[in-house]
Order: structure tokens, then C-alpha cells, then sequence
């Protein structure tokens, strides 16, 4: 063994006695893909998930108004002496998701609120 004498019985690899070449690798392949166009970066941008967090929210109001219109055509209809369960239950049913959609449509204006908070520009200064 080489490092026998020294009472040492490993050799580490190439790879790690010497990282330089392989680095100089990985940058030389990164700036010809880069060259190339086919680097693929990908970036998460503040204002793409805000916006997908608003569209979340938005979907949640138009899921819970539109469960909460089908419990009230139910119920309606159930008034008429249709369904067996009694409509006060529909309309219960219906006041309930009714709710949670205008608590979640404050929720969007709250958004919006904070939203337009951060958005100013003039950082408080008089002109």
C-alpha cells in the first residue's frame, strides 16, 4: 500500500483528492445548456402565489355557494311534499354553507386589503 508506512491503510478517491476538475465540469455544462437554451430555471415568484392563493379562496366561495344552492333546491323542493327529510333541514343545510361562502368572501376582501397594503409605492413620504 502506499500509505502503508504511515499506518494509514485508505485512499480516499480521485474525486475527493481532487473536487476542482469536476466542478469546472459542472459549471462548463451548466453555461452551454444556459448557451443552448435548454437550462431549465425555475422561478417562484411572490406574485404567482398570491394569486394562486386568491384563486383558492375564490374557489372555495363558488364550492360552498354552490352546495349551498343545491341544499336550497332541496329543501324547495322537499317543501312541495317531494323528498321524505323535512326541508328544515335543506334550508338549514343551506344557511350553513350560505355562511361559510360570505365568511370566505370576506376572507377575499381581507386579502385584497393586505394585498393593496404591501403594494404601495410611496413608503409613507409626502410629496
Amino acid at each position: 500500500m502506499l500509505f502503508a508506512p504511515f499506518g494509514c491503510s485508505y485512499l480516499p478517491p480521485p474525486s475527493l483528492l481532487l473536487p476542482q476538475p469536476r466542478k469546472v465540469q459542472y459549471l462548463e455544462e451548466t453555461l452551454r445548456a444556459m448557451e443552448q437554451g435548454t437550462l431549465k430555471i425555475r422561478v417562484r415568484s411572490l406574485e404567482n402565489e398570491q394569486a394562486l392563493a386568491r384563486l383558492q379562496l375564490s374557489t372555495d366561495v363558488g364550492n360552498k355557494l354552490l352546495v349551498a344552492s343545491v341544499l336550497l333546491n332541496l329543501a324547495l323542493s322537499s317543501a312541495a311534499g317531494v323528498g321524505r327529510v323535512p326541508a328544515l333541514l335543506w334550508y338549514a343545510g343551506a344557511g350553513f354553507f350560505g355562511l361559510q361562502a360570505g365568511t370566505s368572501a370576506l376572507a377575499i376582501t381581507a386579502f385584497d386589503k393586505k394585498k393593496a397594503k404591501y403594494e404601495t409605492k410611496d413608503f409613507g413620504q409626502d410629496a
